[in-house]
């Protein structure tokens, strides 16, 4: 902003330099080691403040706010498993007052320098015709009729009220913030190819290291006696939440496998993603996430040259035997620590019962639903009347149904045929890999409520965002 405002100061070597490293990979690896380190140690204070920090930065005399990207994806990453207000030895900072006095600062700081940057950027790019092809988002439209069916859910209904309309809008602006936000702060020209794969990749190592610090936390690696998967939790979620944006971001390193050298490298990575995938116990996350790797892996043999297929395939092979053997020599520990999933073997958990419910509240009001907030005839483990987040129904679909009613199911499937039009429009590895990791959600999501949850949403509009900047660039618009 200060850039264009005092143009005197482009001239400035340390500006110069500073705006290189924000846009750099390496601020990438900064951010995502900051968010590890705050999810480990219980540092979200001093991380929140340092990505405030990032952001005024950014703000005053970036060129770009790509680095913003980047927090705007992880953030979500940061809570620890010590600090979750829910968490029952209630030492969360989160319950102290003066920590909500920093929240409330930083929020209030964050909201001045993004929202004033979002507004300088938008009056001098419409004034210099300078946006991404286009003078607004292709996706606009869906976004905003999915938006209103998600505020006026419930409806007519003795239900609806301003609770259930913020918490619909609260969903649609995490769905959406990432792809409008970055459309109109962000000059993608300047933006090195494969950038949102190796945004992706490092979060997809993150959420590796997260895993594998939530196990130890539960003792998974040193418990002697019989294991059970609800132990395993996170700050910011449980096991199937972790597995849903482990699933998400599996097919990253197998695009990467195929633009970039070292594809055995990358191959080994999207084999970690789903190992730890299969770590969280959760049955959707390892069935489905091993459905994606497979897709993946069978789109990158059909693109990638003879010589990268045949290491490939040692490699594959050599995982297989590794796991098969590690499997036979360790069946009585692997036994023990995978018991509560395998006594869960294939019920439901309860699942086919709250779709019922979800139909029959549907059919009570077809229209508009019955919103958010109305399914407190169930009750999904244990939940307040007072919680922000309300017990879902672990189905898109039927989750559409119930409180928003068919004008819900309608605009979803109306968002859906317009971001399906851009990823599918004269598909290449980019858009491919990114619809994949798209797809992953919504399929998982049609066992648990991920396109629900708060996290995804960050992650799912940036895919989007980086989806339509590429079909910008196929037109020839860009």
């Amino acid at each position: 902003m200060l850039t264009k405002l005092f143009t005197q100061i482009n001239d400035n070597q340390i500006i110069n330099k500073l705006n290189k490293i924000l846009i750099s990979k390496w601020m990438i690896l900064v951010i995502t080691f900051l968010t590890l380190m705050s999810n480990v140690f219980g540092l979200e204070l001093l991380v929140l403040w340092i990505f405030t920090f990032i952001v005024v930065i950014t703000c005053l005399v970036g060129d770009n706010l790509l680095s913003l990207l980047t927090i705007s994806c992880c953030g979500y990453f940061t809570f620890s498993k010590s600090n979750n207000p829910l968490s029952l030895e209630q030492t969360s900072i989160f319950l102290n007052p003066s920590t909500m006095i920093h929240i409330y600062a930083i929020t209030v700081v964050v909201v001045i320098f993004a929202g004033g940057r979002l507004v300088f950027d938008i009056i001098t790019k419409k004034k210099q015709g300078i946006y991404q092809g286009s003078n607004k988002p292709k996706l606009t439209l869906g976004f905003i009729i999915l938006g209103i069916v998600y505020i006026i859910g419930g409806l007519f209904s003795s239900h609806y009220g301003f609770r259930t309309a913020f918490f619909g809008f609260i969903q649609i602006a995490t769905l959406g913030f990432s792809y409008f936000y970055f459309y109109y702060t962000v000059d993608f020209k300047k933006v090195e190819k494969d950038y949102f794969g190796w945004l992706f990749l490092s979060i997809g190592i993150l959420l590796f290291f997260e895993t594998i610090v939530m196990l130890y936390q539960a003792d998974f690696f040193t418990t002697t006696g019989v294991f059970t998967r609800d132990k395993i939790f996170t700050g910011w979620g449980i096991n199937n939440n972790v597995a849903g944006m482990l699933v998400m971001l599996i097919p990253i390193p197998i695009y990467l496998a195929l633009e970039r050298k070292n594809s055995i490298l990358y191959i080994l990575i999207g084999n970690l993603l789903y190992l730890a995938t299969i770590l969280t116990q959760s049955r959707a996350g390892m069935l489905i996430g091993g459905i994606i790797l497979i897709v993946s892996l069978i789109y990158y043999f059909i693109k990638q040259e003879r010589k990268e297929k045949i290491k490939v395939i040692i490699l594959e092979s050599l995982c297989f035997f590794i796991a098969v053997l590690f499997f036979i020599i360790k069946f009585t520990e692997v036994k023990r620590l995978f018991s509560s999933i395998i006594a869960a073997g294939f019920n439901d958990s309860g699942r086919f019962e709250i779709y019922k419910i979800g139909l029959k509240q549907f059919l009570e009001y077809p229209i508009f639903g019955r919103g958010f907030y109305s399914t407190g005839l169930f009750q999904w483990g244990v939940n307040s009347e007072t919680n922000f987040l309300p017990p879902r129904y672990h189905n898109t679909i039927i989750q559409l149904l119930a409180s928003c009613g068919s004008f819900g199911l309608l605009g979803y499937l109306f968002h859906r045929i317009q971001s399906a039009k851009i990823i599918l429009f004269k598909l290449n590895n980019e858009r491919f890999f990114i619809g994949i990791s798209i797809l992953s959600l919504l399929i998982i999501s049609l066992l648990d409520c991920h396109f629900f949850n708060i996290g995804p949403g960050f992650i799912y509009g940036a895919l989007l965002l980086f989806a339509e900047i590429d079909y910008i660039k196929t037109r020839g618009l860009a």
